[in-house]
């Protein structure tokens, strides 16, 4: 919706009162409040947004600097292509200054400005939102992630963005510390308890661990330790993620 310029707008503050007023402001875009300023020779639009927009690169302010790999930006508002000449602070907003596009130059970087174009723009940037938040939680799990078989952590990279080298080298922190701590409460201090107290490693030793004795989880503590070795060492030097020894053979047997 395009509506005439009201001098008493709520979002113009005080340091705009010796400002020529616009003769349209449109508010159809959310978020942003877009200026048209006809102008007698070459018309103007300022669009004031609280949004930093890093793809709306400018004009270089002089013809000979060097714009390579930050092509200036055309901007498509109003069936119009328009080019971006200054970009400046305003209060707690930001000013972007369009004025049309030079005849006989090249549009190289197009964005569409509209509400539809820019209402689909937001949604996707809170889609993408919503997938960073959901990997940084997956995170906590990497400990258990990465004892997963080769091919499952490849599924959820594919499907959930995980990371399965970072997820690895954290599952090999993990079972290298649990078996540790079996192999020093289950044979150090079951060994000096034997001379000075019986049982005294029983406090410490859980009876039962996933439904296996917690004799069991003694036993294999090097077993594990030694896998955790090996998996680090086969990803720092060869940059090869490998699960549980135990759930790789089930998934490769696995029809």
């Amino acid at each position: 919706m395009t509506e005439n310029a009201d001098r008493y707008d709520p979002l113009r503050d005080s340091t705009d009162r010796f400002e020529p007023l616009p003769d349209h402001i449109d508010y159809s875009i959310p978020g942003d409040l877009v200026m048209i300023y006809p102008g007698d020779t070459r018309p103007k639009i300022v669009v004031r947004t609280r949004r930093e927009k890093a793809d709306w690169i400018p004009v270089p302010e002089h013809p000979s600097e060097n714009t390579v790999g930050r092509m200036p930006t055309a901007i498509e508002y109003g069936g119009h292509f328009w080019e971006i000449i200054r970009i400046q602070p305003h209060g707690s907003s930001i000013e972007y200054h369009l004025a049309p596009w030079r005849e006989g130059e090249i549009h190289r970087r197009v964005i569409s400005y509209s509400r539809k174009a820019e209402m689909s723009r937001q949604l996707n940037q809170a889609d993408y939102a919503r997938f960073v938040s959901r990997v940084r939680r997956l995170r906590l799990l990497y400990p258990l992630i990465g004892l997963l078989p080769n091919g499952a952590q490849v599924a959820l990279a594919e499907r959930w963005g995980i990371d399965p080298g970072a997820a690895t080298l954290w599952s090999c922190a993990f079972e290298a510390l649990v078996a540790v701590y079996f192999i020093f409460f289950g044979f150090v201090v079951a060994a000096i308890g034997a001379f000075v107290t019986p049982d005294s490693a029983a406090h410490y030793v859980p009876e039962r661990l996933l439904g296996l004795p917690g004799s069991f989880w003694t036993a294999i503590a090097p077993l594990l330790l030694l896998e955790a070795i090996v998996r680090w060492r086969l990803l720092a030097t060869r940059g090869r993620f490998h699960g549980n020894c135990l759930l790789e053979f089930i998934w490769k047997i696995l029809p």
